[in-house]
């Protein structure tokens, strides 16, 4: 039982993995949730920058998920916010 929150977060990471990866292909800006409608220049380009991102987080509680097989679900939690962080700083700098 003490596993089950290390499955939890790579069943989380796959499914954000999943959406990168239907995005990055179909690239289309539709399936990307907005507050108000948005013109972009080029959304194809955006969609997969976007892909891009999208991945990066969701390798977050994949690494989390892989230091609580070893560590304890208190190690995976703590990991996965600082990689969650860490992800969400360099997400910033590659969409700008």
């Amino acid at each position: 039982m003490e596993s089950a929150v290390s499955i939890l977060m790579f069943c989380f990471s796959g499914a954000i993995l999943l959406y990168a990866l239907v995005l990055a292909v179909t690239k289309k800006v539709i399936l990307i949730d907005f507050s108000d409608e948005e013109d972009f220049e080029n959304p194809k380009e955006f969609a997969t920058r976007f892909a891009k991102i999208m991945a990066l987080v969701g390798l977050s509680p994949a690494v989390g998920g892989a230091v609580g097989l070893f560590a304890g679900s208190g190690a995976c939690l703590i990991t996965t916010l600082v990689a969650l962080i860490v992800t969400i700083a360099i997400g910033t700098k590659m969409i700008k």
